[in-house]
C-alpha cells in the first residue's frame, strides 16, 4: 500500500476513513496514532485546513492524528518525509497543488507523486486575491498595472516559492496585463510574508482568500 495523500484543500472525513478501512487490517485500523505531514508552515491556509481534518479524524477514529509541519523546498521536503515512511496507512500527507506542479518546476528524484502516493480526496479549493499594503498608493488593480508598465521591476511581490499558487497567480496576472515585470521576494514562512506586506516592505501579494481576507476586512491590507 502506498502512502495516503490528502490533496490541498472541505473535509469529507468519511471518504478518507473508508479508503483506509478497506485495507487488510480494517477491523483494527487505526490501532495507534496516525501521523499527518503538512508540507507548509503553521498559520497558512493549508496548515489550518490540515489541522481541522486532523482533529475530526481524531474524533472519528478515537485515535490521535499528530500533525507534523515539514516545510521547505517548495513543499518537497514534506512530500519526501511522507514518501519515506512505512507504507502501513499510518502516514497521511496533506499537500497543496505543489505536489503535482513540482514535478515540472522543481523535480526531485527522492519521490514520485504517482508512484509513492495514493490520492484520497480533494479537500478544498481556494481563490487567490490581489492585496497591497493599506497605505499603498494603488487603490485599484488598474492603477497598479499602469504603474508597473511604466516602472518595470520597481514593484516587489511576495511569494512562498515558484510552485506556490500565489507565485503562479502573479505569473498569470503579469502575462495577461502586458507582460508586467515585478521583482520576486521569496519567503519560507507565510506569517513573515504577511507581516512584511502589512508593513509595506512588499508591494504586492496574491494569497488565498480564506486565510487572508481578514486583513482586508480589518483594514490592514
Amino acid at each position: 500500500m502506498r502512502i495516503k495523500l490528502l490533496a490541498f484543500a472541505c473535509a469529507a472525513v468519511v471518504c478518507v476513513a473508508s479508503s483506509l478501512r478497506s485495507n487488510a487490517h480494517a477491523e483494527t485500523y487505526p490501532a495507534h496514532p496516525v501521523r499527518m505531514v503538512i508540507a507548509f508552515s503553521a498559520g497558512g491556509s493549508v496548515d489550518a485546513l490540515g489541522r481541522i481534518i486532523a482533529q475530526k479524524l481524531s474524533e472519528h477514529w478515537k485515535q490521535q492524528v499528530l500533525v507534523e509541519n515539514r516545510t521547505g523546498a517548495l513543499g518537497n521536503l514534506g512530500a519526501i518525509s511522507a514518501a519515506r515512511s512505512a507504507p502501513d496507512g499510518y502516514t497521511l500527507h496533506f499537500a497543496a497543488q505543489s505536489v503535482a506542479v513540482n514535478v515540472t518546476l522543481a523535480p526531485l528524484t527522492e519521490f514520485d507523486p504517482v508512484r509513492d502516493f495514493e490520492p484520497i480526496m480533494l479537500v478544498a479549493s481556494a481563490q487567490d486575491i490581489l492585496i497591497v499594503p493599506a497605505d499603498s498608493p494603488f487603490k485599484t488593480a488598474q492603477e497598479l498595472i499602469a504603474y508597473a508598465k511604466e516602472n518595470p521591476r520597481k514593484l516587489t511581490y511576495g511569494t512562498l516559492g515558484t510552485s506556490s499558487s500565489g507565485n503562479m497567480a502573479v505569473a498569470v496576472f503579469c502575462q495577461l496585463n502586458g507582460r508586467l515585470q515585478m521583482r520576486q521576494v521569496t519567503y519560507s514562512q507565510t506569517s513573515q510574508l504577511v507581516t512584511d506586506v502589512i508593513a509595506g516592505r512588499v508591494d504586492v501579494f496574491f494569497p488565498t482568500t480564506g486565510a487572508h481576507i481578514g486583513n482586508v476586512v480589518a483594514g490592514r491590507a
